[in-house]
This record gives structure tokens, sequence and C-alpha cells, in this order.
């Protein structure tokens, strides 16, 4: 059962939580001067993290937003655009829409990997050598190319 202060802490996040965590602890009565501290072990707390999932999905409830209303809205979105016609708007629309959809299905995923060149490894295994004569170097595995995998966005 959580105190009445850390009730409040739950209630002042889900009522702003993009204030932060450190301003609902001090509208919730903690110190300023431990404010981040505070919130930070709060948040860290099992309890306050069930309380607040729970606030926020009864929030999302009174405000009917779903992910099945949300994707309703895009293809709203897709459909006024294709009625418009073929413009520029209506193509980046389209375009937006389809991307939204993606990112929502898990489709692009934001990485980039980057290898490192032969010329940087023998370096680095060179200065591994200066530094520890006596220890036998740690050999250092990278592709030779960088490899650049998902969207711009």
């Amino acid at each position: 059962m959580l105190t009445k202060r850390r009730q409040l802490f739950v209630q002042e996040y889900v009522a702003d939580p993009k204030a932060g965590q450190a301003k609902a602890a001090v509208r919730a009565g903690f110190s300023e001067r431990r404010a981040k501290e505070t919130a930070c072990e709060l948040m860290r707390d099992p309890e306050i993290k069930t309380a607040i999932q729970r606030k926020m999905e009864k929030r999302f409830e009174k405000l009917e937003i779903t992910a099945n209303h949300v994707l309703a809205e895009l293809d709203e979105i897709r459909d006024a655009a294709i009625d418009a016609g073929s413009g520029a708007w209506q193509s980046a629309t389209r375009v937006k829409v389809a991307e939204l959809k993606g990112r929502y299905l898990g489709m692009f995923k934001d990485k980039l990997e980057i290898g490192l060149d032969e010329e940087l490894i023998k370096r680095l295994q060179e200065g591994r050598k200066r530094a520890f004569p006596s220890e036998a170097a740690v050999i250092i595995e990278a592709t030779a190319e960088p490899v650049l995998e998902g969207s711009s966005g």
C-alpha cells in the first residue's frame, strides 16, 4: 500500500509527465534539494510503477485513445489524401501514414553499425603492445567496411 505522499507523487507525475519526475516529487511534498534522487528512487519502486501505469491507462481510456483509434485516424487521413488527388502534399501525407504504420508494426529499426578499418585496428593493437608489453595483446576483430542499416528519419 502506498503512503499518501507516494500516492500524491503518482498523481502529480500522471497529471503532467512532461514536467518530469523531480517536479512531481516536489509537488508531492518531497524535499527540493533531493528531488531528483527521491524521484529516481520512487520510480524504481514496483508499486509506484504499477500505480503510474494504471493511472495512465485510465487517463487514456478517458481520452478514448487506443492503438486501433490511432490507426483508424491514419486510415482516414490517407483516404482524404487519396480523394484529394495527386499532388505534393497528398503524396507526402500518404508516405507519412505508411511510415507511421510501419513504425507501429516494428518494421523499421533505426540502427547504425560502424566497423573499424584495418589501419585503425593495426594501430590499436600496436598501442596495446606498447602499453602492455608483458601481456599478450588482445585481438580486436572488426569489419573493414562500415555497415549502415535502417531508415533515415
